[in-house]
């Protein structure tokens, strides 16, 4: 039987989930970056790089996580909190957030067969949301 996680200890995870997928991306996109060679942009691109995360993280704070936060909420209410939930919880905030990218971006929803299938199954966003599923679950069982 699932058992029921303390509130806090929900929070504090979410708090905490994503930060290795963005600690990730900044050393990729610090390694990556071909201007580190020069030292003139160097200074200019860490600084650009470092802003960019901390946006990504104060975004991720006041608009997803309270929506993240009220889904688990629920689903803890009911005891069933577990890796697979969490995994199909990414796995669809990952699709609605493309739609709703897409729809912000261009106006257009996707509508083709192509499109539909990188929506469902080659999403790249499910990284994000998926790596961020695994971290909150690492961080729950490490702490029970």
């Amino acid at each position: 039987m699932q058992k029921k996680y303390n509130l806090s200890t929900i929070a504090r995870g979410l708090l905490l989930a994503p930060i290795p997928i963005l600690f990730a991306l900044f050393i990729y996109a610090l390694i990556t970056e071909p201007s580190l060679s020069n030292n003139y942009e160097n200074n200019s691109y860490l600084r650009f790089l470092t802003t960019v995360t901390l946006a990504a993280y104060i975004i991720y704070i006041f608009i997803i996580w309270p929506i993240l936060f009220l889904t688990l909420y629920l689903i803890n209410k009911y005891k069933f909190i577990n890796l697979y939930t969490l995994v199909s919880t990414a796995y669809l905030y990952g699709v609605f957030l493309s739609i709703l990218g897409s729809y912000l971006k261009d106006n257009d929803f996707p509508n083709t067969l192509i499109e539909l299938k990188m929506l469902l199954i080659l999403n790249p966003i499910f990284i994000f949301t998926g790596s961020t599923a695994l971290c909150f679950w690492l961080f729950l069982k490490c702490r029970h």
